[in-house]
């Protein structure tokens, strides 16, 4: 039996040393904190994916993009390919469409948090990046 494949597009958007976080309200993983994003749709790009969560999701207009890490990670019913996209530059202002609880989290103190599993390879990907600075 072959696993389905979720693609899934996340958008990290930072300011200074703070990332932007969301926490889950319902399915699996509530009340887990995540990066925006989410499936990709039939016939969509992932950065055309990209532009729509986060437009849908936090009314904001997204400028520039760079495409930076690729997670695959099986679960029982299903292979999920996270495509990661650091937002460099967007338009509008950041508000919660889908009411979730949203924060700008210290990039060192993420591991603090109750961040969904699947989202942790990206941690090091923000560690590496706020070393630079």
């Amino acid at each position: 039996m072959t696993l389905k494949v979720i693609p899934v597009a996340i958008g990290l958007i930072l300011k200074e040393d703070m990332v932007l976080m969301g926490k889950r309200t319902s399915g699996d993983f509530i009340d887990f904190w995540e990066f925006p994003g989410g499936k990709i749709e039939e016939n969509e790009s992932s950065y055309t994916a990209l532009i729509r969560e986060m437009h849908e999701e936090l009314s904001i207009q997204v400028i520039e993009a760079t495409e930076v890490i690729h997670i695959r990670e099986q679960h029982p019913y299903a292979m999920f390919h996270l495509q990661i996209w650091h937002v460099k530059k967007y338009a509008g202002e950041i508000f919660a469409n889908e009411q979730q609880e949203l924060q700008w989290a210290h990039i060192n103190q993420l591991q603090l948090l109750k961040i969904i599993p699947t989202n942790t390879p990206i941690l090091q990907y923000l560690e590496q990046l706020t070393a630079k600075f």
